[in-house]
């Protein structure tokens, strides 16, 4: 048993975002599969190929998509964050509409290097706030050990990708 960090009342892990280990339970398949569009630009910058056909841009599309990932990861901080009442649960929602915003505006104003450059900050305070939950038992461990590696191999897509632009 843990306690509520805000109130110190005894708290248990029924509220907290499972993993399911049954057959057929696609979490773990769709988290890494949404990978693939970040190492995807980074193998595509890699090898040199900053445009893909006349009118898609490499970096663009990665900077769309992951655009719409912080947006889907901040949300889903608001699911959680609303099953409980507290100062840091309140941190979590402004940090999640912060880092979207951030992304949002780095993406309509921001030259290339520097869109991906944010991207790299923000998706590891999107963990950071994961972390928070985790410490609060509303997230399970499995699902931060998801949430890192798979933010893990999103950031190194873009830093490769930062170094090949």
């Amino acid at each position: 048993m843990t306690r509520n960090s805000a109130t110190g009342t005894p708290t248990t892990m029924t509220n907290t975002i499972p993993i399911p280990k049954r057959a057929g339970d696609p979490t773990r398949l769709l988290a890494h599969l949404g990978t693939i569009p970040f190492l995807a630009g980074a193998l595509l910058l890699t090898a040199g190929i900053q445009r893909i056909g006349t009118a898609l841009d490499t970096v663009t599309l990665m900077g769309s998509y992951g655009l719409a990932i912080i947006s889907f990861m901040a949300g889903t901080l608001w699911g959680v964050s609303k099953r409980s009442v507290g100062a840091s649960e309140h941190g979590i929602l402004v940090v999640s509409n912060v880092v979207t915003l951030a992304a949002w505006v780095g993406f309509l104003i921001l030259p290339s290097p520097l869109l991906l450059l944010l991207l790299t900050l923000l998706f590891p305070l999107l963990l950071a706030a994961d972390y928070q939950l985790m410490k609060q038992a509303q997230i399970t461990i499995s699902y931060f050990r998801l949430r890192c590696h798979v933010t893990g191999v999103v950031v190194a897509a873009l830093l490769v990708s930062l170094i090949f632009l």
